[in-house]
């Protein structure tokens, strides 16, 4: 399944335990500053759960699963190539 996460993180050390989280869980891309595309065979309440497990109270996550078919944007021309080959 193709996810699109976004977080903001008070700390740098935190956010580092998170990405390697996150990179753990499937193949992922970075097109914006603290949002990544993620694919992987989990679902989203599993995900949450992962990467909560790195978060404080005033850190803030967002997981949402998408498809390419319901995406609209302008994205590096990386991204772009790395959507088309997880179409999940």
């Amino acid at each position: 399944m193709l996810y699109c996460i976004t977080y903001d993180i008070k700390e740098l050390a935190k956010e580092e335990a998170l990405l390697k989280q996150l990179k753990e869980l499937g193949e992922t891309n970075q097109f914006i500053s603290n949002c990544w595309f993620l694919c992987c065979d989990k679902e989203k309440d599993e995900i949450y759960e992962l990467l909560k497990a790195k978060l404080d109270a005033p850190d803030l996550l967002f997981i949402s699963q998408t498809r390419l078919s319901h995406m609209a944007g302008w994205l590096p021309n990386t991204s772009v190539e790395w959507l088309k080959s997880h179409p999940k």
